[in-house]
């Protein structure tokens, strides 16, 4: 919504491309459906380049508050808490990432 992102480029966001201080996102993958393998894969942009997306201070406020509650979900649920919802396979000398 505040940042004019690809719905895949939004999905495929993690903290690590979030800059609270600076109020930039970088955008380094996207997640798309692979039709030929079903599935959801996680993968380069659409032109393959990172960018720098700057965003206001509404959407910083929400993903403070998001962070916030990431913190007490983790704290709540302990070694239950997965950080990450992807994981790296490795298929015919190709390494991609998918959904569990």
């Amino acid at each position: 919504y505040y940042a004019g992102l690809r719905i895949g480029e939004a999905c495929g966001l993690a903290w690590q491309d979030v800059n609270l201080e600076e109020q930039c996102l970088t955008i380094r993958r996207s997640i798309r459906y692979d039709g030929s393998r079903h599935k959801n894969i996680i993968g380069p942009t659409k032109r393959k380049k990172v960018r720098i997306v700057d965003f206001g201070d509404t959407l910083a406020e929400i993903l403070r508050n998001a962070q916030k509650e990431q913190l007490k979900n983790r704290m709540q649920y302990g070694e239950l808490y997965h950080k990450n919802y992807y994981r790296e396979v490795k298929d015919k000398n190709r390494v991609y990432y998918e959904f569990y």
